[in-house]
Protein backbone atom coordinates (compact mmCIF):
# COMPACT_ATOMS: atom_id res chain seq x y z
CA UNK A 1 0.00 0.00 0.00
CA UNK A 2 1.47 3.56 -1.11
CA UNK A 3 1.36 6.51 0.77
CA UNK A 4 -1.38 7.92 -1.17
CA UNK A 5 -4.26 4.71 -0.54
CA UNK A 6 -2.16 5.00 2.78
CA UNK A 7 -3.86 8.33 3.72
CA UNK A 8 -7.28 7.56 2.01
CA UNK A 9 -7.73 4.80 4.18
CA UNK A 10 -6.84 6.79 7.31
CA UNK A 11 -9.03 9.28 6.09
CA UNK A 12 -12.33 6.46 5.53
CA UNK A 13 -11.35 5.03 8.66
CA UNK A 14 -11.73 8.56 10.48
CA UNK A 15 -15.00 8.80 8.56
CA UNK A 16 -16.33 5.56 9.80
CA UNK A 17 -15.48 6.38 13.38
CA UNK A 18 -17.24 9.01 13.10
CA UNK A 19 -20.41 7.51 11.56
CA UNK A 20 -20.74 4.93 14.41
CA UNK A 21 -20.69 7.30 16.66
CA UNK A 22 -23.31 8.81 14.76
CA UNK A 23 -25.54 6.35 14.26
CA UNK A 24 -25.03 5.52 18.33
CA UNK A 25 -25.98 9.04 19.20
CA UNK A 26 -29.36 8.58 16.71
CA UNK A 27 -30.54 5.31 18.49
CA UNK A 28 -29.97 7.18 21.59
CA UNK A 29 -32.19 9.70 20.69
CA UNK A 30 -29.66 12.55 20.46
CA UNK A 31 -30.77 13.91 17.22
CA UNK A 32 -29.02 16.66 17.14
CA UNK A 33 -25.62 15.89 17.72
CA UNK A 34 -26.23 13.17 15.56
CA UNK A 35 -27.22 15.11 12.69
CA UNK A 36 -23.88 17.24 13.16
CA UNK A 37 -21.79 14.03 12.87
CA UNK A 38 -23.84 12.46 9.77
CA UNK A 39 -22.76 16.39 8.15
CA UNK A 40 -19.17 16.27 9.24
CA UNK A 41 -19.54 12.77 7.24
CA UNK A 42 -20.72 13.37 4.28
CA UNK A 43 -18.57 16.49 3.94
CA UNK A 44 -15.80 14.44 4.43
CA UNK A 45 -17.62 11.33 2.26
CA UNK A 46 -20.16 12.71 -0.37
CA UNK A 47 -20.68 8.96 -1.34
CA UNK A 48 -21.99 7.90 2.24
CA UNK A 49 -24.68 6.81 1.36
CA UNK A 50 -25.68 5.56 5.42
CA UNK A 51 -24.87 9.37 6.45
CA UNK A 52 -27.30 10.23 3.89
CA UNK A 53 -29.96 7.69 5.03
CA UNK A 54 -29.39 8.98 8.50
CA UNK A 55 -30.09 12.62 7.52
CA UNK A 56 -33.23 11.66 6.05
CA UNK A 57 -34.44 9.61 8.94
CA UNK A 58 -33.36 12.33 11.76
CA UNK A 59 -35.41 15.15 8.88
CA UNK A 60 -38.64 12.57 8.90
CA UNK A 61 -38.54 12.53 12.79
CA UNK A 62 -38.74 16.73 12.96
CA UNK A 63 -41.27 16.28 10.00
CA UNK A 64 -38.95 18.03 7.57
CA UNK A 65 -40.56 15.61 4.88
CA UNK A 66 -39.01 17.64 1.81
CA UNK A 67 -35.26 17.36 2.98
CA UNK A 68 -36.35 13.74 4.12
CA UNK A 69 -37.04 13.01 0.49
CA UNK A 70 -33.78 15.05 -0.86
CA UNK A 71 -31.78 12.81 1.93
CA UNK A 72 -32.94 9.59 0.93
CA UNK A 73 -32.52 9.99 -2.23
CA UNK A 74 -28.99 11.27 -2.06
CA UNK A 75 -28.39 7.94 -0.54
CA UNK A 76 -30.65 6.24 -3.20
CA UNK A 77 -28.34 7.23 -5.59
CA UNK A 78 -25.15 5.93 -4.01
CA UNK A 79 -26.60 2.47 -3.11
CA UNK A 80 -30.15 1.22 -4.23
CA UNK A 81 -31.57 -0.66 -0.93
CA UNK A 82 -34.64 -1.56 0.38
CA UNK A 83 -34.69 0.33 3.31
CA UNK A 84 -33.99 3.59 1.24
CA UNK A 85 -36.78 2.74 -0.67
CA UNK A 86 -39.25 2.18 2.54
CA UNK A 87 -38.27 5.08 4.64
CA UNK A 88 -38.99 7.87 1.22
CA UNK A 89 -42.30 5.72 0.51
CA UNK A 90 -43.28 6.67 4.15
CA UNK A 91 -41.60 10.71 3.38
CA UNK A 92 -43.70 11.02 -0.06
CA UNK A 93 -46.86 9.55 1.39
CA UNK A 94 -46.57 12.28 4.54
CA UNK A 95 -46.14 14.76 0.99
CA UNK A 96 -48.75 13.19 -1.07
CA UNK A 97 -46.57 13.04 -4.09
CA UNK A 98 -48.10 9.59 -4.94
CA UNK A 99 -46.77 9.79 -8.52
CA UNK A 100 -43.09 9.64 -6.74
CA UNK A 101 -44.88 7.43 -4.65
CA UNK A 102 -45.95 5.02 -7.32
CA UNK A 103 -42.41 4.88 -8.52
CA UNK A 104 -40.51 4.12 -5.45
CA UNK A 105 -42.77 0.81 -4.84
CA UNK A 106 -42.55 -0.35 -7.83
CA UNK A 107 -38.87 0.22 -7.25
CA UNK A 108 -39.13 -2.12 -4.23
CA UNK A 109 -41.40 -4.46 -5.81
CA UNK A 110 -38.29 -4.92 -8.69
CA UNK A 111 -36.06 -5.55 -5.80
CA UNK A 112 -38.93 -7.95 -3.91
CA UNK A 113 -41.90 -8.70 -6.46
CA UNK A 114 -43.08 -11.35 -3.53
CA UNK A 115 -43.27 -9.06 -1.16
CA UNK A 116 -47.16 -8.09 0.38
CA UNK A 117 -46.59 -5.47 2.24
CA UNK A 118 -45.07 -3.45 -0.87
CA UNK A 119 -47.92 -4.71 -2.96
CA UNK A 120 -50.32 -3.89 -0.35
CA UNK A 121 -48.64 -0.14 -0.04
CA UNK A 122 -48.88 0.00 -3.69
CA UNK A 123 -52.76 -0.65 -3.27
CA UNK A 124 -52.98 1.82 -1.08
CA UNK A 125 -51.06 4.79 -3.19
CA UNK A 126 -53.27 3.63 -6.10
CA UNK A 127 -56.40 4.19 -4.08
CA UNK A 128 -54.99 7.75 -2.47
CA UNK A 129 -55.35 8.58 -6.73
CA UNK A 130 -58.70 7.44 -7.19
CA UNK A 131 -56.87 4.24 -9.29
CA UNK A 132 -59.54 1.90 -7.47
CA UNK A 133 -59.45 -0.99 -9.91
CA UNK A 134 -55.82 -0.76 -9.57
CA UNK A 135 -55.88 -0.62 -5.82
CA UNK A 136 -57.60 -3.57 -5.58
CA UNK A 137 -55.61 -5.50 -8.20
CA UNK A 138 -52.60 -4.83 -5.68
CA UNK A 139 -54.74 -6.00 -2.63
CA UNK A 140 -55.80 -9.38 -4.14
CA UNK A 141 -51.90 -9.82 -5.67
CA UNK A 142 -50.85 -9.26 -1.22
CA UNK A 143 -53.32 -11.44 0.01
CA UNK A 144 -52.30 -14.14 -3.00
CA UNK A 145 -48.82 -14.10 -1.17
CA UNK A 146 -50.25 -13.54 2.76
CA UNK A 147 -54.04 -14.54 2.90
CA UNK A 148 -53.68 -13.61 6.19
CA UNK A 149 -53.20 -9.74 6.35
CA UNK A 150 -55.76 -8.23 8.06
CA UNK A 151 -54.25 -4.59 6.85
CA UNK A 152 -54.74 -6.01 3.34
CA UNK A 153 -58.43 -6.76 3.68
CA UNK A 154 -59.12 -3.45 5.57
CA UNK A 155 -57.66 -1.57 3.04
CA UNK A 156 -59.55 -3.69 -0.20
CA UNK A 157 -62.72 -2.45 1.67
CA UNK A 158 -61.92 0.83 2.20
CA UNK A 159 -61.35 0.66 -1.88
CA UNK A 160 -64.56 -1.43 -2.78
CA UNK A 161 -66.36 0.64 -0.53
CA UNK A 162 -65.47 4.21 -2.40
CA UNK A 163 -66.28 1.97 -5.46
CA UNK A 164 -69.93 1.68 -3.66
CA UNK A 165 -69.76 -2.22 -3.48
CA UNK A 166 -70.55 -1.62 0.18
CA UNK A 167 -71.26 -5.33 0.75
CA UNK A 168 -67.86 -6.58 -0.35
CA UNK A 169 -66.43 -4.01 1.34
CA UNK A 170 -68.42 -5.15 4.96
CA UNK A 171 -66.84 -8.61 3.66
CA UNK A 172 -63.37 -7.66 3.52
CA UNK A 173 -64.07 -5.95 6.67
CA UNK A 174 -65.41 -9.23 8.82
CA UNK A 175 -62.39 -10.93 7.25
CA UNK A 176 -59.83 -7.99 8.71
CA UNK A 177 -61.29 -8.23 12.13
CA UNK A 178 -61.18 -12.20 12.44
CA UNK A 179 -57.53 -12.31 11.29
CA UNK A 180 -56.77 -9.09 13.60
CA UNK A 181 -59.63 -8.79 16.54
CA UNK A 182 -57.97 -5.34 17.56
CA UNK A 183 -57.97 -4.06 14.44
CA UNK A 184 -60.06 -0.47 15.05
CA UNK A 185 -59.76 0.88 11.35
CA UNK A 186 -61.74 -2.25 10.30
CA UNK A 187 -63.89 -1.90 13.14
CA UNK A 188 -64.16 2.24 12.21
CA UNK A 189 -64.51 1.41 8.59
CA UNK A 190 -67.19 -1.55 8.88
CA UNK A 191 -68.90 0.65 11.72
CA UNK A 192 -69.31 3.73 8.41
CA UNK A 193 -70.04 0.69 5.86
CA UNK A 194 -72.80 -0.39 8.66
CA UNK A 195 -74.46 3.59 8.83
CA UNK A 196 -74.37 3.85 5.17
CA UNK A 197 -76.78 1.09 4.89
CA UNK A 198 -78.36 2.40 7.87
CA UNK A 199 -77.59 -0.47 9.98
CA UNK A 200 -77.52 2.16 12.74
CA UNK A 201 -76.94 0.05 16.32
CA UNK A 202 -74.53 -2.33 14.35
CA UNK A 203 -72.42 0.54 13.15
CA UNK A 204 -72.83 2.47 17.11
CA UNK A 205 -71.32 -1.46 18.36
CA UNK A 206 -68.59 -0.64 15.77
CA UNK A 207 -67.52 3.05 17.11
CA UNK A 208 -67.93 1.73 20.53
CA UNK A 209 -64.92 -1.14 19.95
CA UNK A 210 -62.56 1.52 18.45
CA UNK A 211 -63.22 3.51 21.29
CA UNK A 212 -62.00 0.18 23.60
CA UNK A 213 -59.39 -0.15 21.20
CA UNK A 214 -58.22 3.57 20.84
CA UNK A 215 -59.91 6.24 22.29
CA UNK A 216 -58.08 8.58 20.28
CA UNK A 217 -58.86 7.03 16.99
CA UNK A 218 -59.33 9.88 14.52
CA UNK A 219 -62.92 11.03 13.66
CA UNK A 220 -64.91 7.84 16.01
CA UNK A 221 -66.66 10.15 18.22
CA UNK A 222 -68.11 12.35 15.51
CA UNK A 223 -69.03 9.50 13.96
CA UNK A 224 -70.25 8.22 16.80
CA UNK A 225 -72.53 11.05 17.16
CA UNK A 226 -74.23 10.71 14.10
CA UNK A 227 -75.10 7.48 14.47
CA UNK A 228 -76.51 7.84 17.92
CA UNK A 229 -78.92 10.99 16.50
CA UNK A 230 -79.70 8.84 13.58
CA UNK A 231 -80.59 6.32 16.54
CA UNK A 232 -82.51 9.18 18.41
CA UNK A 233 -80.46 9.26 21.11
CA UNK A 234 -79.64 12.93 21.40
CA UNK A 235 -78.59 13.14 25.01
CA UNK A 236 -75.59 10.29 24.44
CA UNK A 237 -75.10 11.77 20.70
CA UNK A 238 -74.51 15.26 21.97
CA UNK A 239 -72.35 13.75 24.59
CA UNK A 240 -70.39 12.34 22.07
CA UNK A 241 -70.25 15.09 19.79
CA UNK A 242 -69.09 17.28 22.31
CA UNK A 243 -65.83 15.18 22.43
CA UNK A 244 -64.77 16.87 19.02
CA UNK A 245 -63.69 19.86 21.57
CA UNK A 246 -61.03 17.95 23.22
CA UNK A 247 -60.04 14.63 21.33
CA UNK A 248 -60.15 16.56 17.94
CA UNK A 249 -58.65 19.92 19.05
CA UNK A 250 -61.25 22.19 17.55
CA UNK A 251 -59.45 24.79 19.63
CA UNK A 252 -56.31 24.60 17.34
CA UNK A 253 -58.62 26.13 14.67
CA UNK A 254 -60.37 28.94 17.22
CA UNK A 255 -58.80 32.19 18.50
CA UNK A 256 -57.04 31.39 21.81
CA UNK A 257 -59.34 33.24 23.80
CA UNK A 258 -58.36 33.11 27.24
CA UNK A 259 -61.35 32.85 28.88
CA UNK A 260 -63.11 29.74 29.94
CA UNK A 261 -65.23 27.37 28.02
CA UNK A 262 -69.17 27.45 29.18
CA UNK A 263 -69.87 24.00 30.58
CA UNK A 264 -73.04 24.71 31.41
CA UNK A 265 -72.79 27.26 34.28
CA UNK A 266 -75.44 29.48 35.70
CA UNK A 267 -75.13 32.57 32.91
CA UNK A 268 -77.23 35.05 35.62
CA UNK A 269 -75.34 38.66 35.07
CA UNK A 270 -73.04 36.85 32.54
CA UNK A 271 -71.25 37.94 28.90
CA UNK A 272 -71.19 34.73 26.81
CA UNK A 273 -69.39 35.01 23.42
CA UNK A 274 -70.44 32.47 20.71
CA UNK A 275 -68.21 31.49 17.74
CA UNK A 276 -69.64 29.80 14.69
CA UNK A 277 -67.99 26.45 13.58
CA UNK A 278 -68.97 24.12 10.29
CA UNK A 279 -70.65 24.57 7.24
CA UNK A 280 -73.79 27.40 6.26
CA UNK A 281 -76.24 25.05 6.80
CA UNK A 282 -74.83 23.96 10.54
CA UNK A 283 -74.94 27.84 11.41
CA UNK A 284 -78.45 28.30 9.99
CA UNK A 285 -79.55 25.46 12.06
CA UNK A 286 -78.50 26.02 15.33
CA UNK A 287 -78.59 29.76 15.21
CA UNK A 288 -82.31 28.75 17.18
CA UNK A 289 -80.85 28.32 20.03
CA UNK A 290 -78.85 31.58 20.43
CA UNK A 291 -81.76 33.78 22.21
CA UNK A 292 -81.90 30.78 24.45
CA UNK A 293 -78.74 32.02 26.20
CA UNK A 294 -80.81 35.32 27.12
CA UNK A 295 -83.33 33.57 28.69
CA UNK A 296 -81.27 31.67 30.77
CA UNK A 297 -80.01 34.83 32.50
CA UNK A 298 -76.81 35.84 30.08
CA UNK A 299 -76.51 40.12 30.52
CA UNK A 300 -74.72 39.92 26.90
CA UNK A 301 -75.13 37.32 23.61
CA UNK A 302 -71.94 37.52 21.38
CA UNK A 303 -72.19 35.43 18.14
CA UNK A 304 -69.12 35.66 15.92
CA UNK A 305 -70.81 34.59 12.41
CA UNK A 306 -69.27 34.30 8.98
CA UNK A 307 -69.03 37.48 6.14
CA UNK A 308 -71.50 35.96 4.01
CA UNK A 309 -74.50 35.52 6.84
CA UNK A 310 -73.79 38.73 8.77
CA UNK A 311 -77.08 40.89 7.21
CA UNK A 312 -79.25 37.76 7.31
CA UNK A 313 -78.71 37.15 10.95
CA UNK A 314 -78.85 41.46 11.61
CA UNK A 315 -81.73 41.97 10.43
CA UNK A 316 -83.25 39.11 12.06
CA UNK A 317 -83.83 40.30 15.29
CA UNK A 318 -82.61 37.20 17.41
CA UNK A 319 -83.92 38.53 20.73
CA UNK A 320 -81.07 40.68 21.74
CA UNK A 321 -78.11 38.78 20.30
CA UNK A 322 -75.50 41.16 19.21
CA UNK A 323 -74.10 40.33 16.03
CA UNK A 324 -70.02 40.43 15.71
CA UNK A 325 -68.13 41.15 12.38
CA UNK A 326 -66.51 38.62 11.13
CA UNK A 327 -62.90 40.75 11.39
CA UNK A 328 -63.95 41.95 14.62
CA UNK A 329 -60.65 41.97 17.19
CA UNK A 330 -62.42 39.63 19.99
CA UNK A 331 -59.52 40.46 22.52
CA UNK A 332 -61.23 43.70 22.83
CA UNK A 333 -64.33 41.91 23.66
CA UNK A 334 -65.68 41.58 27.33
CA UNK A 335 -67.26 38.64 28.21
CA UNK A 336 -67.13 35.77 31.09
CA UNK A 337 -67.59 32.58 28.71
CA UNK A 338 -67.34 31.44 24.71
CA UNK A 339 -68.68 28.16 23.30
CA UNK A 340 -69.01 27.26 19.60
CA UNK A 341 -72.01 27.14 18.23
CA UNK A 342 -72.97 23.64 18.07
CA UNK A 343 -71.95 22.83 21.77
CA UNK A 344 -75.14 24.94 22.85
CA UNK A 345 -77.78 21.55 21.83
CA UNK A 346 -75.56 19.71 24.56
CA UNK A 347 -75.96 22.75 27.37
CA UNK A 348 -79.47 23.34 26.46
CA UNK A 349 -80.23 19.38 26.63
CA UNK A 350 -81.86 19.44 23.28
CA UNK A 351 -83.83 16.36 22.04
CA UNK A 352 -86.41 15.18 19.55
CA UNK A 353 -89.36 16.53 21.09
CA UNK A 354 -88.13 19.93 22.34
CA UNK A 355 -86.49 21.35 19.54
CA UNK A 356 -87.43 24.84 19.73
CA UNK A 357 -88.56 27.54 16.41
CA UNK A 358 -89.28 24.79 13.88
CA UNK A 359 -91.33 27.15 11.70
CA UNK A 360 -89.72 30.17 11.50
CA UNK A 361 -86.74 31.88 13.24
CA UNK A 362 -84.60 34.08 10.87
CA UNK A 363 -86.03 36.58 8.80
CA UNK A 364 -85.37 38.46 5.49
CA UNK A 365 -85.22 42.24 5.16
CA UNK A 366 -88.74 43.78 3.83
CA UNK A 367 -86.92 46.22 1.78
CA UNK A 368 -85.07 44.02 -0.06
CA UNK A 369 -87.94 41.16 -0.20
CA UNK A 370 -90.59 44.30 -2.13
CA UNK A 371 -86.65 44.60 -4.00
CA UNK A 372 -86.85 41.43 -5.62
CA UNK A 373 -90.54 41.11 -5.64
CA UNK A 374 -90.57 43.92 -8.52
CA UNK A 375 -87.67 42.70 -10.26
CA UNK A 376 -88.36 38.82 -10.65
CA UNK A 377 -91.58 37.91 -9.25
CA UNK A 378 -94.13 40.25 -10.05
CA UNK A 379 -96.37 37.28 -12.01
CA UNK A 380 -99.01 35.38 -11.12
CA UNK A 381 -97.02 31.81 -11.82
CA UNK A 382 -96.51 29.35 -9.47
CA UNK A 383 -92.81 29.95 -8.19
CA UNK A 384 -90.74 27.43 -7.26
CA UNK A 385 -86.67 27.92 -6.68
CA UNK A 386 -84.12 25.21 -7.07
CA UNK A 387 -81.01 24.46 -5.75
CA UNK A 388 -78.66 21.48 -7.03
CA UNK A 389 -75.30 21.75 -5.97
CA UNK A 390 -73.91 22.12 -2.83
CA UNK A 391 -70.05 22.75 -1.47
CA UNK A 392 -67.40 20.16 -3.15
CA UNK A 393 -65.55 20.93 0.21
CA UNK A 394 -68.72 18.53 2.08
CA UNK A 395 -66.84 14.83 1.64
CA UNK A 396 -70.10 13.75 0.99
CA UNK A 397 -70.82 15.91 -2.10
CA UNK A 398 -70.60 13.98 -4.47
CA UNK A 399 -73.82 12.19 -3.12
CA UNK A 400 -76.13 14.67 -2.52
CA UNK A 401 -75.62 17.28 -5.33
CA UNK A 402 -77.41 16.51 -8.72
CA UNK A 403 -76.97 17.88 -12.48
CA UNK A 404 -79.40 20.78 -13.58
CA UNK A 405 -80.67 18.08 -15.97
CA UNK A 406 -82.73 16.18 -13.35
CA UNK A 407 -84.87 19.59 -13.00
CA UNK A 408 -85.65 19.79 -16.46
CA UNK A 409 -89.31 18.46 -16.20
CA UNK A 410 -89.74 21.55 -14.03
CA UNK A 411 -90.10 23.18 -17.64
CA UNK A 412 -93.16 21.35 -18.64
CA UNK A 413 -95.56 22.95 -16.85
CA UNK A 414 -97.20 26.31 -17.98
CA UNK A 415 -98.25 27.92 -14.73
CA UNK A 416 -94.73 27.76 -13.40
CA UNK A 417 -92.02 29.84 -13.29
CA UNK A 418 -88.52 28.55 -12.07
CA UNK A 419 -86.00 30.21 -10.08
CA UNK A 420 -81.89 29.21 -9.67
CA UNK A 421 -80.79 30.02 -6.66
CA UNK A 422 -77.51 28.38 -7.46
CA UNK A 423 -74.36 30.58 -7.05
CA UNK A 424 -70.63 29.74 -8.13
CA UNK A 425 -70.20 26.41 -9.02
CA UNK A 426 -72.76 24.74 -10.68
CA UNK A 427 -74.44 27.65 -12.34
CA UNK A 428 -72.25 27.33 -15.31
CA UNK A 429 -74.89 24.38 -15.90
CA UNK A 430 -77.23 27.19 -16.94
CA UNK A 431 -75.17 27.75 -20.10
CA UNK A 432 -75.68 24.50 -21.52
CA UNK A 433 -79.50 24.84 -20.88
CA UNK A 434 -82.14 24.09 -23.71
CA UNK A 435 -83.24 27.52 -25.70
CA UNK A 436 -86.85 26.80 -24.98
CA UNK A 437 -86.55 26.33 -21.46
CA UNK A 438 -86.93 29.85 -19.40
CA UNK A 439 -85.17 29.95 -15.67
CA UNK A 440 -85.02 33.30 -13.89
CA UNK A 441 -81.18 33.13 -12.46
CA UNK A 442 -81.14 34.84 -9.33
CA UNK A 443 -77.59 33.52 -8.10
CA UNK A 444 -76.00 36.77 -10.11
CA UNK A 445 -77.96 38.90 -8.04
CA UNK A 446 -77.13 37.52 -4.38
CA UNK A 447 -74.34 39.24 -2.51
CA UNK A 448 -74.91 37.44 0.51
CA UNK A 449 -77.33 35.22 2.23
CA UNK A 450 -80.07 38.32 3.12
CA UNK A 451 -80.59 38.59 -0.56
CA UNK A 452 -81.01 35.01 -1.03
CA UNK A 453 -83.57 34.91 2.21
CA UNK A 454 -85.61 38.23 0.43
CA UNK A 455 -85.72 35.85 -2.75
CA UNK A 456 -86.81 32.75 -0.73
CA UNK A 457 -89.53 34.72 0.90
CA UNK A 458 -91.02 35.48 -3.10
CA UNK A 459 -90.82 31.96 -3.75
CA UNK A 460 -94.15 29.60 -3.18
CA UNK A 461 -91.72 26.59 -2.87
CA UNK A 462 -87.91 25.28 -2.64
CA UNK A 463 -86.80 22.20 -3.77
CA UNK A 464 -83.27 21.73 -2.80
CA UNK A 465 -80.41 19.06 -2.23
CA UNK A 466 -78.99 18.68 1.21
CA UNK A 467 -77.34 22.42 1.13
CA UNK A 468 -77.41 25.67 2.75
CA UNK A 469 -80.29 27.04 1.24
CA UNK A 470 -82.97 24.25 2.32
CA UNK A 471 -81.72 24.76 5.60
CA UNK A 472 -82.70 28.29 5.25
CA UNK A 473 -85.97 27.87 3.26
CA UNK A 474 -86.61 26.36 6.29
CA UNK A 475 -85.69 28.19 8.94
CA UNK A 476 -87.72 30.91 7.16
CA UNK A 477 -90.66 28.84 7.30
CA UNK A 478 -90.88 28.74 3.51
CA UNK A 479 -92.63 25.22 2.64
CA UNK A 480 -88.96 23.41 1.16
CA UNK A 481 -88.68 19.92 -0.23
CA UNK A 482 -85.46 18.42 0.22
CA UNK A 483 -83.64 15.81 -1.75
CA UNK A 484 -81.46 13.67 0.57
CA UNK A 485 -78.66 11.45 -0.73
CA UNK A 486 -78.42 7.93 -0.04
CA UNK A 487 -76.42 8.07 3.11
CA UNK A 488 -78.43 11.16 4.02
CA UNK A 489 -77.25 12.88 7.04
CA UNK A 490 -77.57 12.45 10.65
CA UNK A 491 -80.24 15.70 11.43
CA UNK A 492 -82.63 13.78 8.92
CA UNK A 493 -83.18 10.83 10.81
CA UNK A 494 -83.40 7.40 9.46
CA UNK A 495 -87.15 6.91 8.14
CA UNK A 496 -89.60 10.06 7.67
CA UNK A 497 -90.94 12.27 5.31
CA UNK A 498 -90.84 15.54 7.99
CA UNK A 499 -87.81 16.63 10.22
CA UNK A 500 -87.93 17.52 13.60
CA UNK A 501 -86.04 20.77 12.57
CA UNK A 502 -88.32 22.22 10.42
CA UNK A 503 -91.85 22.35 10.39
CA UNK A 504 -92.27 23.66 6.92
CA UNK A 505 -90.14 20.81 5.36
CA UNK A 506 -90.77 17.83 3.46
CA UNK A 507 -87.79 14.83 2.43
CA UNK A 508 -87.48 13.12 -0.17
CA UNK A 509 -85.61 9.96 0.72
CA UNK A 510 -83.84 7.65 -1.50
CA UNK A 511 -84.48 3.62 -1.42
CA UNK A 512 -81.10 2.25 -1.09
CA UNK A 513 -79.91 1.55 -4.82
CA UNK A 514 -82.07 3.37 -6.46
CA UNK A 515 -81.04 5.01 -9.13
CA UNK A 516 -81.83 9.12 -9.29
CA UNK A 517 -83.74 9.38 -11.96
CA UNK A 518 -86.37 6.70 -10.21
CA UNK A 519 -85.86 9.15 -6.87
CA UNK A 520 -86.43 12.22 -9.01
CA UNK A 521 -89.59 11.26 -10.29
CA UNK A 522 -91.13 10.66 -6.87
CA UNK A 523 -90.61 14.14 -6.44
CA UNK A 524 -92.66 15.03 -9.26
CA UNK A 525 -95.03 12.67 -8.84
CA UNK A 526 -95.53 14.72 -5.82
CA UNK A 527 -95.48 17.76 -7.74
CA UNK A 528 -98.36 17.06 -9.94
CA UNK A 529 -100.42 16.15 -6.57
CA UNK A 530 -99.45 19.54 -5.28
CA UNK A 531 -100.01 21.56 -8.44
CA UNK A 532 -103.48 19.56 -9.29
CA UNK A 533 -104.99 20.20 -5.76
CA UNK A 534 -103.90 23.82 -6.26
CA UNK A 535 -105.82 23.82 -9.81
CA UNK A 536 -102.64 24.37 -11.46
CA UNK A 537 -101.69 22.12 -13.11
CA UNK A 538 -101.85 22.01 -16.70
CA UNK A 539 -99.22 19.73 -18.29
Amino acid sequence: MNALDRKVKTKLDKVKTKLDKAIKSYKAGNYIEAEALFKECVKKEPANAEAWYYLGLIAYTSKNYEIAVEHFNAAIKINVEEKYFLDLGLALYQLKKYNALEECYLRLLSINPDSSTYNCNLGVTYSEQNQLEKAIDCYKKALVINPKNADTYSNMGFALKRQNKIFEAIECYFKAIELNPKHATAHYNLGIAYKDTMQIKESIKCYRKVLDLNPQYPNVYLDLAIALFLDRDFKAGWEAYEKRITVQKINEIMSPLLKPKWNGESLEGKNIYVLHEQGFGDIIQFSRFLPYLKKLGASRVFFKSRPEMINLFEQSDLLGVEIIDADFDEKTLEFDYYIPLLSLAYYLNVNEYNIPSTDKYLHASKRKINKYQKKFFNNEQYKIGIFWQGSTTNSGDAQRSLALKYFYPLFGYDNVAVYSMQKGLGSEQLDKLPDEYKVVNLGNEFNDFSDTAAAIENLDLVISVDSSVAHLAGALGKEVWIILSERPEWRWGQEKDLTIWYKNARLFRPVLGEGKHEMISRVFKALNKKLANSHLLNL
